[in-house]
């Protein structure tokens, strides 16, 4: 699938912003991934294109998004409460990019963990919407199965 970097970047912002309330920046010169643990959750598309749209954060990046989507106070969010928000971020992007594929095509559940699974780890057909929230790491990342 090609999709144009601007395309994913207009599409994880608009999602992001709808669902935390807070806008997404291109990152010009974006955070290191390793300035912290680093929350993953994608999901899986099948069908006439095969791979996963994940979102990768850090975990303040997960906080403020667990605070706006569940409405509780960012000290209080659970660790359930990051992975839940990172999960539905992912649900969310990723049904906006399965929208822009050929029919047929099946969007799995979100699953989460640290980083991305390695069958979708960083290859040559992947593209990544790397970002900034407030400061905050957030890459959005499409990737082609293996």
């Amino acid at each position: 699938m090609s999709l144009p970097l601007a395309t994913l970047h207009h599409l994880s912002g608009t999602m992001f912003e709808a669902l935390v309330g807070t806008p997404l920046h291109v990152a010009e010169t974006p955070a290191a991934e390793d300035g912290g643990e680093i929350l993953g959750a994608w999901v899986e598309i099948h069908g006439a294109w095969q791979g996963a749209v994940g979102v990768i954060c850090t975990r303040d990046a997960a906080r403020l998004a667990a605070s706006a989507m569940l409405e509780v106070d960012a000290a209080d969010a659970s660790e359930t409460d990051l992975h839940d928000a990172v999960r539905e971020l992912a649900n969310v992007i990723g049904g906006q990019v399965k929208a822009l594929l050929p029919l047929p095509n099946y969007l799995s559940l979100p699953t989460t963990g640290v980083g991305m699974p390695t069958s979708y780890a960083p290859s040559v057909d992947m593209l990544d919407a790397r970002m900034d929230c407030n400061g905050q790491l957030v890459i959005v990342r499409l990737s082609t199965a293996a």
